[in-house]
């Protein structure tokens, strides 16, 4: 790609990525302005090596949406229902552990919460919900709870957020969740999300979260109609809180998600990537949601400065089976992806959520159908649980309950608009 630099304004850039210095706002911004597509994508590529030489990380996950039902109304947000709507959710906390035992027997090293943003939902409930997934999985890595989460369960616990990701670290969370972070820009914020936590409160957090070694990962919202200068200030916003506290394990850049989906522009998708990866410069891995932007962008992906692939192996969201809009052949989901990575000439690495280096999967585990056990869900069928459903047994509440009678609760989950927590 270096002959991209021939007549490119961006050859200065190169130099400075290639000896290991850093581009500045100034700089970032010119080189987002610019819409070049090759030349970030060959700066970009150079930082993906440094950090992950030639190994491309796929995480056998399995995300699960607890609830729909959310306390904020995000303009970018299509997922967030109010109590009582047709759609409306709110998960049995046994559902969700059958959920849990049904992605472990797929193989699942990772499962990630999402949902529920609650007034009144205190952190005792968190902790349950917890400990129940670590009672069944031990090993399990388990990435949850967002900063507004973890804001809004402080809150109705008269606790500080520090003292709340204490309790949430020791129940077994692995990983906060780097959702609603969306942009970063006031300007951003007052007109889309006004009521939702700012961007101060969000890195407090997570810098809460470094001091008790309990790590993070980070998202950015694009494609919104924000400015340019605003995902660069986002990512800049971003490299400053790593170099304090270099707790940040990745970022995941999502798309907005409309009425039509998510927008047919691969190269939209590619220049955020690579952007994202040329500027965020200290933070080891960029990371792409294989389901929203599917096989062939997510393997551009990859050549364009990002190294790893958020996928959701056998369960998601209520036990579907993520599926992929350009797979090819009848191929299973391991399989093709496999062959995706393969085929630009790198190198599959396993990922626990914590980026373990575990070497190469195994060819014979990516060939292996796996079937599903009818004693790994054994305890109840776990339908969905609306909102205006009769109360039943402790252990058919909500699978985050709520402490009140309160009709302000719920949940701005990221999925399917990416940032909404």
């Amino acid at each position: 790609m270096r002959k991209a630099f021939g007549r490119s304004k961006l050859a200065g850039f190169h130099k400075r990525v290639e000896s290991g210095k850093r581009l500045n706002r100034d700089e970032a911004v010119a080189m987002a302005a610019a819409r070049e597509l090759f030349p970030p994508a060959e700066m970009a590529g150079l930082i993906r090596d440094r950090f992950n030489g030639n190994g491309v990380y796929v995480s056998r996950n399995a995300e699960i949406a607890l609830c729909n039902i959310c306390r904020y109304e995000c303009k970018f947000c299509s997922f967030r229902r109010t109590k009582g709507e047709t759609g409306a959710f709110d998960l049995k906390p046994s559902r969700v552990v059958n959920e849990v035992k049904h992605a472990v027997s797929a193989g699942a090293r990772h499962v990630r919460l999402v949902g529920a943003v609650s007034a009144s939902r205190k952190i005792e409930a968190y902790e349950s919900l917890l400990k129940r997934i670590k009672a069944i999985a031990p090993e399990l890595c388990i990435e949850a709870c967002s900063p507004p989460e973890i804001i809004a369960m402080s809150e109705a616990s008269g606790k500080t957020s520090a003292e709340a990701l204490i309790r949430l670290k020791e129940a077994g969370l692995g990983i906060v969740s780097g959702l609603g972070a969306d942009v970063f820009a006031k300007g951003f914020r007052d007109a889309n999300c006004p009521d939702k936590p700012g961007a101060a409160q969000w890195r407090e957090v997570m810098a809460d979260a470094s001091r008790i070694g309990l790590p993070c990962a980070a998202t950015i919202l694009y494609g919104f109609g924000e400015r340019t200068e605003q995902l660069v200030d986002h990512l800049i916003e971003l490299r400053k809180l790593q170099e304090r506290t270099r707790n940040i394990l990745s970022l995941t850049p999502i798309p907005y998600v409309g009425p039509s989906g998510v927008a047919n522009d691969p190269f939209l998708h590619l220049r955020m990537i690579s952007l994202c990866r040329t500027i965020l410069a200290n933070v080891a891995h960029i990371q792409i949601p294989f389901r929203l932007l599917g096989g062939t962008v997510s393997q551009m992906g990859i050549v364009f400065g990002a190294d790893a692939l958020d996928v959701s192996f056998g369960t998601t969201f209520s036990g579907n089976v993520a599926t992929f809009p350009d797979a090819r052949d009848g191929d299973g989901d391991d399989v093709y992806i496999a062959r995706l990575i393969a085929a630009i000439g790198r190198r599959l690495v396993e990922n626990d959520g914590l980026f373990d280096k575990s070497g190469p999967v195994r060819a014979e585990r990516l060939d292996q159908s796996e079937e599903e056990d009818p004693k790994t869900i054994a305890d109840d069928t776990g339908a969905e649980e609306h909102n205006d459903a009769p109360d039943a047994s402790a252990d058919d509440q909500p699978a985050v309950p709520d402490e009140s009678n309160s009709e302000d609760e719920g949940d701005a989950q990221p999925e399917p608009n990416g940032d909404n927590q």
